[in-house]
């Protein structure tokens, strides 16, 4: 296995239908000297750039030019693309960031973005797990300093084996390597898919 960094793992892609946005959102991540791919604004055309290009993050808004949304860009992408998945939106509807959730994004960013040292962290982090995912955890001395990500929804583990979402850690811990694992929540659901239980149930 090759110990160099892919192109596309320090790579993001910007969906989003305002040009305004796509700018600042661009401008943002130059600052940081974050490269992103030219913007897309429709669903349709994000699915083909995403599968293609397979960028480290999308910065995605919910509501699209097209026949797709966000939301279902993000599940047609589903388990198939290495992607990590931020969205942006300014939907206050309750069932819109459901659905959103539903697709297990690393975050769900308010329109207008305050938050724009999150964004920059996660996008950061983001970049340390796909290569992680890529060429392996990073040599540690004590396994403990490895961070344990479900391999379904990508929540993360702390310490006191609580489940937290990754962008609630990213803002508040020091990225370093990764390992993955399985939620109590996702093993029930996969057991559950294929006609069992968890135990104890």
């Amino acid at each position: 296995m090759s110990n160099s960094i892919h192109p596309a793992d320090r790579q993001v892609q910007i969906v989003e239908d305002q040009p305004e946005i796509q700018d600042f959102l661009r401008d943002l991540l130059k600052v940081r000297e974050i490269e992103s791919l030219p913007p897309v604004d429709s669903g349709e055309r994000a699915i083909a750039v995403i599968r293609e290009l397979e960028p480290a993050v999308v910065i995605m808004d919910i509501e699209l030019t097209g026949e797709l949304s966000g939301i279902d860009v993000a599940n047609q992408l589903g388990g198939i693309c290495p992607s990590l998945i931020v969205f942006l939106t300014g939907h206050t509807n309750p069932q819109a960031i459901r659905d959103a959730q539903s697709t297990h994004p690393v975050a769900i960013l308010r329109k207008p973005l305050q938050e724009t040292e999150s964004l920059v962290r996660i996008v950061q982090a983001a970049f340390r797990y796909r290569e992680c995912l890529r060429l392996g955890p990073i040599s540690v001395a004590e396994p403990d300093a490895l961070i344990t990500v479900c391999a379904w929804c990508s929540r993360i583990r702390k310490p006191d084996h609580e489940w937290i979402s990754l962008s609630s850690y990213f803002v508040e811990n020091p990225v370093r390597g990764f390992t993955h694992g399985i939620c109590p929540t996702c093993s029930a659901e996969q057991l559950r898919s294929m006609g069992l239980e968890s135990p104890g149930h």
